[in-house]
């Protein structure tokens, strides 16, 4: 019951107005005039004023330096000079005056025409006969056959050029055989450095004798002419008296004294052994004889030093390096 009395109070209110025909406007209707905007635009449309014609001015600057010129420096004198001789600024001309100035080509030709002439009419017997297909189609066949005169050119001298470096001799690089054996064992900024220690290095004083000092030292050298040795090298016998041998650059040798052997093996720069009693005035061969490896450039030096004969057992190697540390100058021994 009270959900029914609410939905009655609920209702609308109809309305007793009738609405206007369909053909009606709503809202407020304002009559206007078809003459107001030009009105509008001649009331406020003004006219530019034409200037007033006025005179330049003086130029008072330039008229001031002429009177210092010509010694004017009173201001009555002064005044009179500007008198005589007025100076105006120059006034820029106006855009009319420079267009009136302006002359155009019409002005004396009236039948002169602006602008560039067109075609009269298109090469249609030439469009129908592929002419200028014909023409591109050279051009471009012209142009294909540069291209290829081009690289053979260059291929004729690339061959030449190889031919050329070909035929270049080249200097052989050094091998490590053909370098000094002391030079393999040191770095290339120390090579040009003295040793500051004298390490196993005797002194003279310890192994001369005043005895031998007086004799002259007689030399003979005999080079071996192959770089590589292997095998035997025979050097001539000697009829001199004979003190000590000394062998550059050894790679590994094996000496012979006769029936005594001196054998050495290793690297190094030189290597001395006394020759024994026995040979000091007979006629001997000696032979140098590799062991190891091939000797690079190696030089056979008999030389008398004035140094004490010392006997060797020429054995063992080892007995060989106790002797050489007491018989063999500083000079003389490994650089």
């Amino acid at each position: 019951m009270i959900l029914s009395k609410l939905k009655k109070k609920k209702k609308n209110r109809e309305t007793v107005y009738d609405l206007p025909e369909p053909t009606h406007s709503y809202g407020k209707m304002e009559f206007r005039d078809p003459e107001s905007v030009a009105s509008s635009v001649i009331q406020q449309h003004r006219s530019k004023i034409p200037e007033k014609v006025t005179s330049p001015t003086l130029d008072y600057v330039t008229m001031n330096k002429n009177a210092a010129k010509s010694s004017i420096i009173d201001a009555k004198n002064l005044s009179k000079f500007r008198a005589e001789n007025p100076v105006c600024i120059k006034v820029p001309q106006s855009n009319s005056e420079r267009s009136s100035q302006i002359h155009l080509p019409s002005d004396n030709n009236p039948n002169f025409t602006y602008g560039l002439p067109t075609q009269s009419g298109d090469y249609i017997g030439e469009l129908l006969t592929t002419k200028f297909q014909q023409e591109w189609q050279k051009e471009q066949e012209n142009r294909d056959e540069e291209k290829y005169k081009a690289e053979l050119e260059n291929l004729k001298k690339k061959h030449t050029r190889v031919l050329v470096v070909a035929k270049q001799q080249h200097p052989k690089k050094e091998s490590w055989l053909d370098k000094d054996v002391s030079t393999l064992f040191k770095m290339e900024k120390f090579q040009l450095k003295e040793a500051k220690i004298s390490c196993w290095r005797p002194s003279e004083k310890d192994v001369t004798d005043k005895k031998f000092i007086s004799i002259p030292p007689p030399s003979t050298k005999v080079l071996v002419k192959n770089s590589r040795v292997h095998g035997v090298a025979k050097v001539k016998s000697l009829k001199s008296n004979l003190k000590q041998l000394s062998i550059k650059n050894l790679v590994g040798v094996k000496i012979t004294f006769g029936t005594e052997k001196c054998r050495f093996r290793g690297p190094l720069n030189s290597f001395y052994c006394n020759h024994l009693p026995s040979l000091y005035n007979e006629s001997k061969n000696i032979k140098v004889e590799t062991t190891e490896g091939a000797v690079s450039g190696l030089e056979v030096e008999f030389e008398g030093t004035g140094y004490v004969p010392v006997d060797l057992n020429v054995k063992n190697s080892t007995q060989i390096w106790e002797r050489v540390n007491h018989m063999s100058s500083s000079k003389d021994l490994l650089k």
